[in-house]
């Protein structure tokens, strides 16, 4: 063998990668690009399970239960059509960042934060239960408590993007009736695609809460203006 490729140049040191395998990360909180959404399908003690899989870049670790110094990372969240499980945590979170219109796809090539918080997760835990003859035996029952799951804290562009469609609102109403500037909501491709604020007009209560918050007002002849 060349004893030049068995040797490490000082101007080739080989990369440090995470060498992770308990399938759990210690991560808890981070800032990073998310590079790619895919769905993975696994082999289990019960059969097949899909699992979605996040793979970040530029990574900026805020908090891990061990050291974490690479720029890179992998999450995985194991999907499912339930309440009270992680990927409904991870869901309810992402919608509450990007509106409920919200996609996974919408995350590629931004950057996030993301951060492990309390959530409601159903699973089965040891109980004692009594039995008929009066004897306590212990029994796995399903609940829910709270436990830390993976959700997204802030997507890159998403407060910008709310700021600029209520400015966008706003200076629709200006000048019209509460009827009047439903209509022209209604008729909207921007607010059409998000469904968040349609079902508050087809409630009759956005323009209520923009009054309560002092970003509207409504003249004696029933004009909306803005502040």
């Amino acid at each position: 063998m060349r004893e030049d490729s068995e040797q490490f140049k000082e101007d080739k040191v080989p990369e440090d990668l995470p060498l992770e395998t308990s399938g759990f990360s210690p991560l808890r909180r981070f800032r990073g690009r998310c590079k790619d959404v895919r769905k993975d399908t696994r082999e289990g003690q019960r059969g097949t399970f899909d699992v979605g899989v996040f793979e970040f870049i530029d990574l900026e670790v805020i908090e891990s239960v061990t050291p974490y110094p690479f720029p890179i990372a992998t999450i995985e969240i194991r999907l499912s059509g339930r309440t009270e499980t992680a990927w409904d945590a991870f869901a309810q979170s992402l919608k509450r960042a990007l509106g409920e219109a919200a996609t996974t796809s919408m995350l590629g090539g931004k950057m996030q934060e993301w951060a492990m918080l309390p959530s409601p997760l159903r699973r089965p835990r040891p109980k004692m239960v009594k039995q008929a003859d009066g004897n306590e035996v212990e029994q796995e029952v399903w609940s829910a408590e709270d436990e830390p799951a993976w959700q997204v804290v802030s997507v890159e562009g998403a407060a910008q993007a709310a700021e600029d469609l209520g400015a966008h609102i706003l200076d629709v109403a200006d000048g019209k009736t509460e009827k009047a500037l439903y209509e022209a909501l209604l008729g909207d491709a921007k607010i059409r695609s998000n469904p968040s604020i349609v079902t508050q007009i087809t409630d009759r209560k956005l323009v209520s809460g923009l009054i309560e918050s002092g970003a509207l007002s409504r003249d004696t002849e029933g004009i909306l203006h803005k502040a």
